[in-house]
């Protein structure tokens, strides 16, 4: 699936994403996700720890704020 994720998001030329693989996220927010990427919207998916995940505090703290609205 990530590899896919990432072909897709390359082939649109999104600026920026993370691979999505936390489990705690349920498949319909992932489809969501998918949508965006045909609307060509910016989007951050986030790991399963985010200290291990190659993101910014900032866009951490983002995500959090953000997230819902960009679902």
């Amino acid at each position: 699936m990530e590899n896919k994720l990432k072909q897709r998001i390359e082939k649109r030329n999104i600026r920026s994403f993370y691979i999505l693989c936390n489990s705690k996220i349920s498949s319909h927010v992932k489809s969501r996700y998918e949508k965006h990427l045909k609307n060509n919207v910016d989007y951050i998916l986030l790991r399963d720890k985010v200290k291990k995940a190659s993101i910014a505090k900032k866009q951490v703290k983002w995500w959090k704020q953000m997230r819902w609205q960009i679902i």
